[in-house]
């Protein structure tokens, strides 16, 4: 079964040497990041996301 996705052979080169290795780099670099900021936090015991961090109070009454 072949698949035709309309492309030139000149554009799949462009996203399979070009574009998809950069989307994956990107997203392994953000991945990293991510879990490296967690790290971090973890290491120095502050909270990701504290009420005051975020101004998320409860609302009046709530309690």
């Amino acid at each position: 079964m072949h698949l035709d996705s309309g492309l030139t052979e000149r554009e799949i080169a462009i996203v399979t040497e070009l574009r998809l290795p950069r989307v994956v780099l990107g997203l392994l670099v953000g991945g990293l990041l991510a879990l490296a900021g967690g790290c971090y936090q973890g290491v120095f015991r502050n909270p990701l996301a504290t009420r005051t961090c975020w101004a998320w109070r409860p609302a009046p009454g709530s309690r």
